[in-house]
Formats: structure tokens, sequence, C-alpha cells
């Protein structure tokens, strides 16, 4: 059943005005009125609390806008973008442009829906085309060896010494070079297949992500690790690619909370998210917060040396950070350990690697990252 591509959407037509609805039987006008703005405000807040990332707009830009349009026609506060300074009556309130913000974030939503689905059927489509080839490419083949194959059996058959020297040796001879052809149609399937499946996941990825995202630092949280990393090794099994883990943990944090309280804790939390997003700017590296104080950075494409030197990057800036209030004299710091996936390891055999080369840093004042050399 062949996968068509959808045609382009047509502009939708403009809705009709509504009726005037009735206020309910022992509402008055005022009350009515009321009920219809906190149902308004109700469905914008939640709309803006249930905003995903998209190509070019990060979720929590889409829910920062639209948690401001909810505030300015809800409680009159500023437009957004605008210097207004006093609070506005209803009658004042741009409810337009709350609307027209609305609308606009899910046109883009439906677009970028749309072409997540085009591509993913684009996809599986030429997963059915790759299927396709390979079976006539192999089914050619096959039919050559076979005859070449039953040549040599003629020729055993009539005992010819030197015709069946010839033809066995030439079958041979085919049969190693049908394989030959065959190990490189067979890679060159599992690159082309490779990269469509991970141009595909990363769409997947990102229309899920609300789901996997750790709400204090923006990272992914432990839900996407184990997503990431049993997908990371299903593609190093196709590409043969080098896949480095980076299993972090923040030292001092405890004393920090003990000595600051939580919310500077939570502070330099958010502060160990923005020097991992200062460290890993590649768009495929995937960042995670996976417990309180522990953290991890998977890395596609990348050797542990290359892995272990950007974790020692990454340390050098979280010694950087320090706290908005001057009375607030706090320091952060990290250990890495760094592994290297190999072939076909479990993935708890490469988390448990990391791990140990993790507590191997915190136990050497001397370095702060270490790579797993086995």
């Amino acid at each position: 059943m062949p996968f068509w591509k959808s045609a382009p959407a047509r502009p939708a037509a403009p809705p009709a005005p509504a009726a005037p609805v009735a206020a309910p039987a022992g509402l008055s006008d005022g009350e009515a009125l009321t009920r219809v703005l906190d149902a308004f405000g109700a469905w914008l807040a939640a709309y803006a609390h249930t905003t995903f990332d998209l190509p070019d707009v990060p979720a929590t830009r889409s829910a920062d806008e639209l948690g401001a349009w909810h505030r300015h026609v809800m409680r009159g506060a500023p437009r957004p973008g605008s210097e207004e300074r006093v609070a506005l009556p209803v009658g004042e309130r741009d409810w337009t442009g709350a609307v027209h913000a609305y609308r606009a974030h899910r046109r883009e939503e439906q677009d970028y829906v749309q072409s997540a689905i085009a591509e993913l059927r684009d996809a599986l489509w030429g997963v059915v085309e790759t299927v396709h080839r390979t079976a006539t490419i192999e089914h050619a083949a096959d039919t050559e060896t076979s005859a070449q194959l039953a040549r040599a059996r003629v020729a055993i058959g009539r005992l010819d010494p030197g015709q069946v020297k010839q033809e066995v040796l030439e079958a041979v001879s085919r049969i190693e070079q049908v394989a030959r052809e065959r190990q490189q149609r067979t890679r060159e399937h599992y690159t082309a297949l490779s990269r469509s499946l991970d141009a595909v996941g990363r769409q997947l990825e990102e229309a899920k992500r609300e789901s996997t995202t750790d709400a204090l630092t923006g990272l992914g949280n432990r839900k996407l690790f184990d997503l990431v990393t049993a997908r990371a090794r299903s593609l190093a099994t196709l590409n043969g690619q080098a896949v480095s883990l980076i299993m972090i943990d923040a030292d001092g944090l405890k004393a920090i909370n003990d000595t600051f309280g939580h919310p500077v804790g939570d502070a330099a939390i958010v502060g160990i998210g923005k020097a991992l997003a200062r460290t890993f700017l590649r768009q495929g590296d995937v960042l995670c917060r996976i417990g309180g104080d522990e953290f991890a950075v998977i890395l596609a494409n990348t050797d542990g040396e290359t892995a272990q030197r950007l974790a020692t990057r990454f340390v050098g800036a979280l010694a950087e950070w320090r706290h908005p209030d001057e009375d607030v004299v706090a320091e952060l710091s990290a250990s890495c350990g760094v592994a290297v996936l190999g072939a076909h390891e479990p993935i708890e055999e490469w988390i448990r690697r990391a791990d140990a080369a993790l507590y191997q840093a915190k136990g050497d004042a001397t370095r702060r990252t270490v790579l797993d050399a086995s």
C-alpha cells in the first residue's frame, strides 16, 4: 500500500461570527461575562501550559509569551512588548491581540506537525523502496549463482577434470563476488536507513519533549535519558559510529542547600544546566538531569578523548558560576566519568562503566574527569 504525500494544506476559512449567547437563568449579564472571561483565561492558561518545542521556537518561549497574554487579559498586566506600567481595565485590554497570538502559534504548531508527519511518511516509504530494491538485486544475484553452480554440477557429472576445475573455480569466484557485493549493499542500506530513522527520531523526540523535560533546568529528564541511550545503541549498530556517555555528579550542592536554602540550590542547578548548554553545542548532543545532582550527556559520533576534553571544558565553565546575590558566597564543581559504547554492549553495562569512571574522578582530587579505559 503506497504512502502518498498529502496535498498542501488550504488556508482555513475565517470562522463565522458567533451568535449572541443568552446569560444562563439566574445570572446577570455581569456575572455571565465574568464566567466567560474566566473560561477564556483558563483556556489560554491551559494552552500555554501544553506548548511544545517547534524548530525555531522553544516551548519555554511560547509558554512565556502566551502566559504574558494571559496575565494581560485576566489581570490587566502590560501587553507583551509594551512599556505600560499601570493595570488596565477590562475594556482597554487587547483581547484581539491575545486571540491573534494564539492563532499564530497554533498555525505554527499545525505546520510543524504536518511537516513531521510528512517526513515520517517519506522515511517509511524509503524503507519500503530499500527492501524492494534489495530483494530485486538479491534475486538476480541468486539466479546467476544458481546457474553457475548448475554448470559446475554438469561438469562434475561428466567427470571432465579440466572442465570441472574451470566451472568450480568460476562458481566459487562468482559466489565470493556476490558475497562482497551483498555486504557492501547491506552497509549502504543500513547507513541510508540510519540517516532516515535518525531524522525522524529527532522530529518525534521534539514532539514529545514536554513529557521528557526537567522543569527546573529545561534539560532532558530520566525518561529522555533512557529513550536516547536505547536509540543511540540501535543507531550505533547500524552506522558503526562511536557514541560517548558522560555521567556527571555536582559536588557541593547539599552544602549549598544546607547553608543558603533550596532557592539558592535551585539556582545552582540552573547554573549547571546553563554551563552544559554552553559547552555541548551540537544539535544532536543530548543533555539530561537524571537525579537531584546527577546529570548525563549522550554524544553521538564522538570518541572518548573528545568527550573527555568536552567534559573538562564543562568543569571549567561550571567553576565560573556565581550567584547573583553578592551575599551568597557559593561555588560549584563537578566530577565526570566518560565511557564509549562498546560493540553489542548492553546499555546497563555502558552506564555502569561511566558511573565507575565518575566515582574514580570523585576520589581523585587532582582530576575531575576520567575516561573508562576498558
